[in-house]
């Protein structure tokens, strides 16, 4: 696990395609405006979901430095979606779509990153 949407693979290391979340690091604020590393629950929600799961990847792209953008599976279940549904993860505003009914659904039970303030990871 890199981070909340980028995995290693095989040894490859792989970018969920569709979405985007904050890095390791990266602090959010609660709704009463106390700092939290938003970006290591983001790769604990990850790490959490794949876990002791077979992961499977069909790339689409690959991106400098030899990240390969890919869609994943964890059994049947889309990772990218996954991490929307629960909140830890965004859709990307170009490639995204696909994902932004799992965003809304975390956003209307206030899930995740929407508990409390965020600035956009690709902000």
């Amino acid at each position: 696990m890199v981070n909340g949407d980028t995995l290693l693979v095989g040894g490859q290391r792989v970018r969920l395609y569709g979405i985007d979340a904050p890095e390791t690091g990266q602090y959010c604020a609660t709704k009463h405006e106390k700092p939290f590393d938003c970006g290591r629950l983001a790769a604990r929600a990850l790490r959490l979901f794949l876990s002791g799961t077979k992961v499977r990847c069909k790339g689409c792209s690959q991106l400098p430095g030899g990240t390969l953008l890919a869609q994943c599976f964890a059994g049947r279940n889309d990772v990218a979606n996954q991490m929307t549904v629960v909140g830890w993860a965004v859709t990307d505003p170009k490639t995204g779509a696909d994902y932004r009914r799992g965003e809304l659904a975390a956003l209307a039970t206030k899930e995740g990153l929407f508990k409390g303030k965020f600035i956009p990871p690709w902000e």
